[in-house]
């Protein structure tokens, strides 16, 4: 896969290749150097920052606990057997934990590395997580890992959910990633001293929170700058203009996720994923300014009896709330 993608009859017969950083171009141009390539930002929903006490409070989590956090797939590629070594020894100076949500290929031995390293009481494979749990382990952590080696020249979108949720992040110094902002992740370097770099970025962090919360803040400046929905939109409709002569009408300026307020449903009201997904897609579509439809969604909610199961007397009918939630997340 890394060594011969085998991609350059697609590249020759494509009309056009976008790419999402310079290094990926840099990967198009040396199989074919006539190919026509464009960068254009990812884009990503820009999740609510969501505050840590709260997060570990939902999740059940030590509020004093050192945390570090693995939220992606977990691969031969994602060096969590380098990151189990460092916390092997990290431990002996401070108590940590390992969080890692996402699922697991059947080429890593995880259980496996986990007794290796002494780390059965340090480390919870949490599985498979949904996007609301996702965030909250993010948020829960006071460092986060997506380091990959070899790569294929991807920009990783788990990467950059994990820096807009403003926490540090340790990346591989390679591929795109050396494109990122040196004041906006931490780049470990993929030799011989790669679990010692990582054992030493996790302890300064743990011994100096504000240069963890400068870190974290100035990831998710970066996201917000670069990776938007909207510079994303942008982007490809600069590319069809230039390269097909479209004109698109320019959309509604919403970067979605912003809107879903998950710190809202942990101060008491849960969370209702029905009601969420019904506000996501208005938002999708541009319509959740309509007083009326919003009123019609939230109506035909509460009638299915799957709102919120009690409601304070003072708040009125579930529709009144219902409609004014889907408000708040226009």
């Amino acid at each position: 896969l890394f060594d011969y993608p085998l991609t350059e009859d697609l590249i020759e017969r494509a009309l056009h290749v976008v790419v999402h950083s310079e290094f990926a171009r840099s990967c198009v141009l040396e199989l074919v150097p006539d190919a026509r390539v464009s960068i254009v930002p990812m884009g990503i929903r820009l999740p609510p920052v969501i505050e840590q006490k709260a997060a570990r409070k939902a999740l059940d989590l030590d509020p004093d606990i050192f945390i570090v956090a693995s939220v992606t797939l977990v691969n031969p590629h994602k060096r969590l057997d380098v990151v189990l070594r460092s916390l092997s020894r990290l431990r002996r100076r401070r108590p940590v934990q390992l969080l890692i949500a996402g699922n697991v290929s059947p080429n890593v031995p995880l259980d496996r590395w986990i007794a290796l390293y002494g780390l059965t009481n340090f480390v919870e494979p949490l599985g498979y997580v949904d996007d609301r749990t996702a965030r909250l382990v993010a948020a829960a952590a006071d460092a986060l890992v997506n380091l990959r080696f070899p790569t294929a020249g991807e920009t990783s979108a788990s990467l950059l959910r994990l820096m807009a949720a403003a926490r540090p992040v340790l990346v591989s110094d390679t591929g795109s990633f050396q494109e990122l902002p040196d004041d906006a992740v931490a780049k470990v370097p993929v030799d011989a001293c790669e679990a010692e770099t990582i054992e030493a970025y996790l302890d300064a962090f743990a011994g100096e929170m504000a240069l963890a919360d400068r870190l974290g803040r100035n990831a998710r400046n970066y996201v917000e700058r670069e990776h938007s929905l909207n510079r994303m939109v942008a982007g490809y409709a600069e590319l069809f203009r230039e390269v097909m002569g479209l004109a698109l009408d320019e959309p509604p300026a919403v970067d979605c996720a912003e809107e879903l307020q998950l710190e809202r449903s942990l101060r008491g009201h849960g969370t209702n994923e029905l009601i969420e997904s019904a506000a996501i897609a208005l938002l999708e579509l541009g319509l959740a300014g309509h007083a009326r439809l919003s009123g019609e969604v939230a109506r035909a909610i509460a009638e299915l009896g799957v709102g919120p199961d009690k409601m304070d007397a003072d708040e009125g009918s579930v529709y009144d709330v219902e409609k004014e939630r889907m408000h708040e997340r226009g």
